[in-house]
């Protein structure tokens, strides 16, 4: 038997005879048998490398679908470029992921981290000691700065040391803690500044702000006058009425969690 030519190899679904569906390789070859052209098909049950990989391929749509939509952005640097890029991130440097890949990170970081960023990704890969959480300002594509607050490992990718890390834009909460340490220091510069006597009370009746002003009205310095009692510092009565009121504030405070 002399084969002439190899057939191109298919894979086809066949039923057994309990019903069972399996996965058959079949190759077919020509051949001259006792002077007569003939055809040889040879079949093999390849059902487990099958299934084997469609449990594969359910596992990498999975995968997909959990970074493409994933609510931190998923990144992998390698020799300092952009390797890997999830839509979240591409939304963070307000372009597209294909816009970022091989694209040097370090474009997206503000010059005034710059060092940081560099100084850890550098630790990172050589496996020294580099903190795994971190905040940084970037820059996106138009040139806008956003903080972000990135985790990150080393790991291999395609045979070479990267580093794989997630971000979340932490912008607004850092606008929001901005906003209110401004809004601090406004209101500390007018109590220090007020001629009125301004003091804040917790609901255990411990002074936590005395304005300087007290020392004119009273005589008394801030550091003394944060030490004083209520009673010590007000006559009897007075000193009633003010526990009535901040007793009134912290009933009024427990009714309106209920």
């Amino acid at each position: 038997m002399l084969a002439k030519d190899l057939h191109q190899l298919l894979e086809l679904r066949a039923t057994t005879r309990n019903g069972r569906e399996i996965w058959i390789s079949a190759m077919g070859v020509r051949a001259e048998y006792q002077g007569r052209l003939a055809g040889v098909i040879t079949m093999r049950d390849v059902t487990d490398r099958k299934q084997a990989e469609e449990r594969l391929q359910a596992s990498e749509e999975k995968n997909r679908l959990l970074i493409e939509n994933a609510a931190e952005g998923i990144f992998v640097i390698q020799d300092s470029f952009i390797r890997f890029a999830n839509p979240k991130l591409a939304e963070f440097a307000a372009c597209s992921a294909e816009e970022l890949i091989s694209r040097p990170f370090m474009e997206f970081v503000h010059p005034d981290d710059g060092q940081m960023v560099a100084e850890n990704y550098a630790k990172r890969l050589k496996q020294e000691d580099a903190p795994r959480t971190y905040q940084f300002r970037g820059i996106d594509k138009k040139g806008t700065t956003k903080w972000a607050e990135i985790s990150a490992v080393r790991f291999d990718w395609e045979g070479k040391p990267a580093v794989l890390g997630l971000l979340n834009d932490i912008t607004e909460r850092k606008q929001a803690e901005e906003a209110i340490r401004e809004s601090e220091r406004r209101y500390r510069l007018l109590a220090e500044n007020s001629t009125d006597l301004i003091w804040t009370m917790d609901m255990s009746l411990r002074l936590t702000f005395v304005s300087p002003s007290v020392t004119r009205m009273r005589g008394y310095s801030i550091e003394e006058a944060m030490q004083a009692t209520v009673e010590q510092a007000y006559t009897p009565a007075s000193a009633t009425a003010i526990l009535d009121i901040v007793k009134a504030m912290a009933s009024k405070k427990k009714g309106g969690q209920k």
